[in-house]
């Protein structure tokens, strides 16, 4: 008789009906344990249109009380639902305490027989849930063969984590409040070292939701574990070469400067009369560090088209330089071309200012003040206006804002 309350006889909370149609090869060997034979048992797609990927539901606390792990309806139940999205599912047997040994023995079996077994062996992924993280985590960060994982409501010790493995992680708002403190800590860490995790927080859900509750968060997480495997698994597809644009476009939004400036360094040697990259290509050698040959370029870029934007970033980048006198130069010449007079005469009594000209740097601070820019909290912050603050001109100018 199945009693209500073991969790073991509980399927997954989503399912479609492919499920029936999965096909099972039960109790395959794939190694030798202490007592005997270890099996584990290979969930196939009904009809799948390409030899399928695999993913491997992790037995990390081994065999014992409460039977064998791969008998239990959760495990079977999600073999199959993957199956019916046209991807294999193995579950399999191990032994207590040797059970991280036989993880890596199983995906090696994988990996070994898999084109016997009709599965694409470089194509394997890894769910593990609750205690079972704690075996399976350490794995899927070592030198795994794994182009996916997904975790559910467990934690494990690891120090670094592989910036080459997309993984899934849920974590049970309704959880022990051990486990959760572990999973912050590992959501810390690759968030600190920049790995491609999907974390999310199942907030109102307990431990083993997938089992027991049958709500629409529930289910909808289910599904979104179903399409992250898949997704990850699919056969990888090589990437479309991007323009020289477009590349050095997303090196410059992923801040990474010296990148986007030698991808301009290459557009502009090709094309010198391209006025849209002039500008970029400046201001990429310019946060790259590369001030002196940003000035030129920004010159370049005006030769090619005059305008106050250009300007403006030509006087921030000399201001920068500490070449005061040609910064302000650049200011009124923005001013000319239609640019902000307030944020000009700023900028000018800024340069002013450093360049130890107190009168002409407060004549400034005041056109820009009349032009309605520069409230008294920036001018009192602004640290290149730090040699006007004892001059009474200064004062009363403050007094009047």
């Amino acid at each position: 008789m199945i009693s209500p309350h073991d969790i073991t006889t509980y399927p997954v909370v989503y399912r479609v009906p492919a499920m029936a149609e999965v096909a099972l090869r039960a109790d395959l060997v794939y190694v030798q344990g202490t007592t005997g034979p270890l099996h584990l048992d290979l969930y196939l797609p009904p009809s799948p249109a390409a030899v399928p990927p695999v993913v491997v539901f992790v037995n990390g606390v081994g065999d014992g009380v409460m039977g064998k792990l791969k008998e239990w309806e959760i495990y079977r139940s999600w073999a199959r639902l993957m199956a019916a999205h046209d991807v294999a599912a193995v579950t399999m047997e191990a032994e207590p305490g040797r059970t991280a040994a036989q993880l890596a023995q199983g995906v090696d079996f994988l990996r070994r027989g898999g084109g016997v077994l009709g599965l694409d062996p470089e194509r394997i992924g890894l769910w593990a849930c609750s205690a079972n993280v704690s075996i399976a985590l350490p794995y899927a960060m070592g030198r795994s063969p794994l182009r996916a994982a997904v975790f559910y409501y467990g934690t494990a010790t690891v120090t670094t984590l592989r910036k080459d493995l997309p993984v899934f992680y849920v974590m049970s708002g309704r959880d022990a409040p051990t486990l959760i403190d572990g999973e912050r800590r590992l959501w810390t860490a690759a968030i600190q070292q920049g790995v491609p995790w999907t974390m999310v927080l199942a907030h109102d859900l307990p431990h083993a939701f997938d089992a027991l509750v049958e709500s629409a968060e529930s289910r909808q997480l289910v599904q979104d574990t179903v399409s992250f495997l898949v997704r990850q698994l699919a056969p990888a597809q090589a990437a479309a070469e991007p323009s020289p644009a477009r590349a050095a476009l997303t090196h410059a939004f992923g801040w990474e400067w010296a990148k986007a400036a030698e991808d301009y360094d290459a557009i502009v040697a090709r094309e010198p009369a391209d006025r849209e990259a002039r500008q970029p290509h400046a201001r990429a050698l310019r946060m790259a560090g590369r001030g002196r040959e940003a000035i030129d370029e920004f010159r370049n870029a005006i030769e090619l088209r005059d305008d106050a934007s250009l300007r403006f970033e030509l006087a921030d980048l000399l201001l920068a330089e500490k070449q005061h006198a040609a910064a302000v130069s650049e200011y009124d010449a923005a001013i000319a071309r239609g640019g902000s007079a307030g944020v000009a005469h700023y900028g000018a009594a800024r340069a002013l200012a450093l360049a130890g000209l107190a009168e002409p740097a407060i004549d400034r601070l005041e056109k820009a003040a009349a032009a309605g820019f520069a409230s008294r909290q920036r001018i009192e912050a602004e640290a290149d206006l730090a040699s006007l603050r004892h001059h009474p001109r200064y004062q009363a100018l403050l007094d009047r804002r």
